[in-house]
C-alpha cells in the first residue's frame, strides 16, 4: 500500500469511492473543489493501482478542516483511514494549524 498526494487525476475514481462507501451520488464537484481550495492537503492511499481510500484537510489560518475521509467499504477498520487522518493532521500542523475540526458521521466515530 502506498499513500501519496490525492491527484486531479484521482477525482473520478475518488467520487466513485464516495459513492460506495456513503450512499448517493459520487461527490466528484466536492472533490475538485477540496483539491482547488487545497491542493497539498488531500491524501490517498492506493493498492496495488486502486484507490482505496482517501481524505485531507484545508487550512483556514490556524484552523484545519478535516473532511471527506472515505475507505473502500471492504476495506473499513484495517487502519486506512487512520493513515489518511494522519498525514492530513501533520500537514496541517506543518502549516501552523493549531486547530482541527471536523464533523464525524455515526460510522465515522470510532476512526476519530
Amino acid at each position: 500500500m502506498d499513500l501519496r498526494r490525492l491527484t486531479f487525476d484521482d477525482v473520478v475514481a475518488g467520487a466513485r469511492l464516495t459513492a460506495a462507501a456513503f450512499g448517493g451520488e459520487p461527490r466528484e464537484a466536492r472533490l475538485r473543489r477540496y483539491l482547488t481550495l487545497e491542493p497539498e492537503g488531500w491524501f490517498a492511499v492506493e493498492d496495488e493501482g486502486t484507490l482505496v481510500a482517501l481524505g485531507g484537510a484545508v487550512a483556514f489560518g490556524l484552523l484545519a478542516w478535516l473532511g471527506l475521509m472515505v475507505v473502500e467499504p471492504g476495506r473499513q477498520r484495517q487502519g486506512l483511514g487512520g493513515i489518511i487522518a494522519r498525514a492530513a493532521i501533520d500537514w496541517a500542523s506543518a502549516r501552523g494549524c493549531s486547530t482541527i475540526c471536523l464533523i464525524a458521521t455515526p460510522a465515522g466515530i470510532p476512526l476519530y
